[in-house]
């Protein structure tokens, strides 16, 4: 221990020393101190109660999303099942979902060209689909395909398309590929102009081919424009029917100027 000394009088005029004990020892914490750390756990305490409490209000029953509390409307092609499937929301806390993910979910679903989704408390999901609309039912010799008139490949399922096109040049659509496109366009303006005509081939040798309802054949071959042999081909009808012809074929492969019958 530590000391020091402090003089006292003494008789020959000099002082005495004493040693002095220097306190020393623990010291206690300043009260403020004391205060900042109570309130600062008591903080701590309150957070992580609120949080284990939150944590069991999602949790309850009344949250939670379920099949009778999820609507799906605009679907035709695709069963709701599917869409509830691929939107997963199902069994989850309503608080946990998010808009966005749910609807680009849906948006990978086939036939699916977009989605918009409404979240509503207490455990409400409302899913509204658009459907791409098929313009035409593809046949090749080993296989069909339900494409769009963008060349998207639509679920076959539901009510068939306008158009069936019946491929004997032994290929297959390809999404990009220009003959497919062409096809594609050309397929959609005649739908369009003459919504009668339900069934088309498509050869190498004539292209786009399909039956009056007088029973004649038009051959519209691939080139030119396809709007102005369809009008073409109104003119010749008239022109034929005035002449009391009877034919087989009009030819319109080569001109939009010209048509050929026989």
């Amino acid at each position: 221990m530590q000391t020091s000394t402090a003089k006292i009088g003494s008789k020959s005029g000099q002082r005495a020393t004493t040693p002095v004990k220097r306190k020393t020892g623990l010291r206690l914490p300043d009260q403020a101190a004391v205060k900042c750390w109570a309130q600062y756990s008591l903080l701590i305490a309150l957070t992580a109660g609120v949080a284990c409490g939150l944590a069991m209000l999602l949790q309850l029953p009344v949250w939670q999303v379920s099949r009778t509390s999820t609507q799906v409307g605009g679907n035709r092609r695709l069963t709701s099942d599917k869409v509830l499937l691929a939107a997963g929301v199902e069994g989850r806390s309503i608080f946990l979902l998010r808009q966005d993910d749910i609807e680009a979910a849906v948006r990978e679903l086939p036939g699916i060209a977009d989605a918009r989704v409404h979240l509503r408390l207490p455990n409400q999901v409302v899913i509204d689909v658009w459907e791409y609309a098929p313009l035409v039912a593809w046949r090749t010799i080993t296989t069909t395909v339900w494409l769009t008139a963008e060349g998207t490949v639509v679920p076959q399922t539901g009510e068939a398309p306008p158009l069936t096109l019946n491929d004997r040049s032994a290929s297959f659509p390809e999404t990009g590929n220009p003959m497919t496109e062409m096809l594609l366009r050309n397929l959609r303006t005649l739908s369009e102009t003459l919504p009668e005509v339900r069934e088309v081939d498509y050869t190498r040798e004539h292209g786009l081919t399909f039956r009056t309802r007088e029973g004649w054949e038009v051959w519209l071959g691939e080139g030119g424009s396809l709007r102005e042999k369809l009008q073409l081909l109104a003119a010749a009808r008239e022109e034929i029917s005035r002449l009391g012809r009877q034919i087989q074929v009009i030819d319109l492969r080569h001109s939009s100027r010209q048509a050929i019958w026989w």
